[in-house]
């Protein structure tokens, strides 16, 4: 059957996101159809249980089953239940004879599951898409029949990814609620991790989305608030927050053939490593061709594109270790200053350069242009057609130490007295000054804002869009302002 110049479209724009498209035309010499769908659907149904025994034990349970359709129809649904408690211990009779600067004492630990269903729309089931790419022939009035084609496989075995984390602790007050303590230690543990993963190439596709492996997450959480100095005309407040995270993939059933699927821009995960780890090749400086070399696993050299999956290395992660923030604030009678200092330790990023093709690069001066170069160059030849920037990008020579420390927010603020105001009928007038960005510290060699390389995660970027040099930094602000109230 043919249709001419028809059109069917159905949209339905609720919080389930679903819309379909259909387009058929047909016209002597010329006849294929298109279409698309997407569809995101979520059903939950959940109970809680609170109980709290004289403010001295406190008890909540609660059941979530929640439904998604990225599964099949035997996946869809999943449990997940938590359990947390509290025990106050300076609310029991045995604590009435406790110090004076002792004020409260609290201990906590809870368990719980959560999952995760972001891998798109119908990743359980084949999809089509039409086209006139495949031909079946032309009929006696000169139309063309189209087809359609597979554009993924089926996996009806896809089930959520969940995650299961175990939290201890505790929240102390000392000295008149003058210093407040709180400590958690975290464990996660994450299964079914979604991914994809490659194939037999003859099924007519390279990779499928599958439950591929376990992640853990352990780590520390400390944060400390004090008053200082508390007295009627000056008061000196700091909040210091402390944050430590272990991360391991623990199993990653991932098939990597190539070093390329090794030695890329975006972090990968990668079984007995850190999450979001950089693997690439140990630089062994230039030939006398100005060729980039790296070291085998045996440490010869050889060139890096003559290099194996054997001869990748692991480079650290893209992922923080360590997350610090210090802040102070001061009042004397009417004037307050406040500033803040926030540092992430422990990590790394891809570094910019020239690698023989990209010439508008600011290190291409600093390359190899004749033998005996090799001495005290690092950067290689410039040519066309060059292997070297498939590979030099990723190679430690390039990879740099992202740890930095920021003067984040300093404010100076003036609050004009009350008695001033009240002949114009005014409650609060408060003039400040804040500036933010204005002073960053960070790792030797490091001549990018690594918070910027941070943000320039998404993928977006690749051995042509370096991950911080390209990207705008962080630049110093500063604002003047006058607030009110009546």
């Amino acid at each position: 059957m043919i249709v001419k110049g028809t059109a069917l479209n159905l949209r339905a724009e609720d919080d389930h996101k679903a819309w379909i498209d259909f387009t058929n035309s047909a016209s002597p010499g010329d006849q294929h159809s298109e279409g698309g769908a997407t569809e995101h659907r979520m059903a939950s149904v959940f109970g809680r249980l609170n109980y709290n025994y004289d403010e001295r034990y406190m008890l909540e349970l609660t059941l979530r089953r929640d439904g998604s359709s990225n599964f099949g129809r035997n996946n869809q649904y999943a449990y997940f239940p938590s359990v947390s408690a509290g025990w106050t211990l300076t609310n029991e009779p045995f604590m009435e004879n406790k110090p004076g600067w002792f004020d409260f004492l609290k201990v906590r630990g809870s368990w719980g599951q959560n999952g995760n269903e972001k891998i798109g729309s119908f990743g359980y089931t084949t999809t089509m898409t039409g086209g006139n790419n495949y031909s079946f022939g032309v009929s006696s009035n000169g139309v063309i029949h189209s087809g359609t084609k597979p554009t993924s496989l089926a996996n009806p075995d896809l089930r959520w990814e969940k995650t299961k984390t175990t939290n201890i602790g505790a929240d102390i007050a000392l000295f008149d609620n003058r210093i407040n303590l709180t400590f958690d230690y975290y464990l996660k543990n994450s299964s079914d991790l979604l991914a994809r993963d490659a194939i037999d190439p003859t099924t007519g596709f390279s990779s499928l989305t599958k439950n591929v492996g376990e992640m853990q997450n352990n780590g520390v959480e400390f944060s400390v608030n004090a008053d200082i100095i508390k007295k009627q005309d000056f008061v000196w407040n700091s909040v210091f927050n402390f944050s430590y995270n272990k991360n391991k993939v623990k199993t990653y059933n991932v098939t990597r053939m190539y070093t390329s699927q090794w030695a890329s821009m975006a972090p990968i995960l990668a079984e007995g490593y850190p999450a979001d780890a950089m693997f690439g090749f140990k630089y062994a400086g230039l030939n006398d061709k100005g060729e980039a070399l790296g070291y085998s696993a045996n440490g010869e050299k050889d060139r890096l594109a003559n290099l194996t999956t054997d001869d990748i290395i692991y480079l650290g992660t893209v992922r923080p270790k360590y997350d610090l923030s210090f802040t102070n604030a001061f009042k004397y009678k009417n004037v307050q200053l406040s500033f803040m200092f926030i540092a992430k330790l422990g990590h790394q990023y891809r570094k910019d350069g020239f690698y023989g093709m990209n010439y508008q690069n600011r290190h291409v001066a600093d390359r190899w242009q004749k033998p005996g170069d090799e001495a005290t160059k690092k950067y290689p030849q410039l040519r066309s057609g060059s292997t070297e920037h498939w590979y030099f990008p990723y190679t430690d020579f390039l990879t740099g130490n992202a740890s930095y420390m920021k003067l984040r927010d300093v404010t100076l603020a003036y609050t004009f007295p009350k008695h001033w105001l009240s002949s114009v009928g005014v409650n609060n007038v408060r003039a400040y000054f804040q500036a933010r960005n204005i002073w960053t510290v960070t790792a030797k060699g490091t001549d990018i804002d690594p918070e910027t390389a941070q943000v320039n995660m998404t993928g977006a970027y690749n051995n042509f869009t370096e991950q911080g040099f390209t990207s705008l930094p962080l630049r110093p602000e500063f604002y003047f302002g006058l607030s009110f109230s009546f």
